[in-house]
């Protein structure tokens, strides 16, 4: 028995089959992104080369703060790591611009520490992060007013 093939084109696919299958795809790469936060801390502070629009962002320091507060505020609402979200609310402290900000990222390292049940231990992590031992004015009245020391800690130059 000879098997047929139809003569011509195949089916088509139509726009809302494409975006279904695009917006899969959006949603399985976020989620593993979010599972990689969530479990340990994402640090690429003058590590990684960014794209220019990324720079132009992270140099505002409003739109900073709302991104790394904001993602703190994620990591913690969904019980993630504790240096994860540690670490989020230490890099929103670099980019408060008022008394408000900085206790807003002061609690957040408070529950953060309160929460990883190794004060010491996480407390030394999150300082690990601080480059070279320096920290901006705002991480330094943050981390004071969580009641944190951070060993040979220098205020970076404004």
């Amino acid at each position: 028995m000879r098997v047929r093939y139809p003569i011509g084109p195949g089916p088509r696919l139509g726009w809302a089959t494409i975006a279904r299958g695009a917006l899969a795809v959006i949603v399985i790469v976020a989620g593993a992104f979010l599972a990689r936060i969530c479990l340990a801390p994402l640090d690429v502070s003058g590590t990684t080369q960014t794209p220019a629009y990324v720079a132009t962002a992270k140099g505002n320091d409003g739109f900073a703060y709302s991104a790394h507060a904001g993602l703190a505020t994620a990591l913690e609402a969904f019980r993630c790591s504790p240096t994860a979200t540690g670490l989020q609310w230490l890099k929103a402290a670099a980019h408060a611009r008022s008394e408000r900000e900085i206790s807003r990222a002061a609690g957040g390292l408070a529950v953060a520490q309160e929460r990883s049940g190794a004060g010491e231990q996480w407390q030394s992590a999150i300082c690990g992060f601080l480059r070279d031992g320096f920290a901006s004015p705002g991480q330094v009245l943050a981390l004071g007013e969580a009641g944190m020391r951070c060993p040979g800690l220098a205020a970076a130059p404004q």
